[in-house]
């Protein structure tokens, strides 16, 4: 773990960020090929981490009307294929 300076810039209140190592081996030990997350405003909404293999979406397009970045949906295909579609604030 470290430090998520994203969410806690002075590193004050101990909010941590999983290194990559522990989300591989976390699908590797229950059998799945990805996560899909949600409820984090994130950038234009969304953002891939440990190659692609956890995803988190944020769907609300200009958060509170004060942030002014896209949201997004992700499409999975019944072959698991995904794609992600951004909506951004007219």
């Amino acid at each position: 773990m470290r430090t998520n300076f994203d969410r806690d810039p002075k590193g004050l209140n101990g909010i941590v960020r999983f290194e990559e190592d522990i989300v591989k081996t976390f699908l590797a030990r229950n059998n799945l090929q990805a996560i899909i997350r949600g409820h984090e405003c994130v950038s234009d909404g969304i953002e891939k981490y440990a190659g692609g293999l956890l995803i988190t979406v944020f769907s609300a397009i200009d958060y509170c009307g004060t942030h002014g970045k896209g949201g997004a949906i992700l499409i999975v295909k019944k072959n698991l294929e995904i794609q992600q579609k951004i909506i951004y604030p007219s």
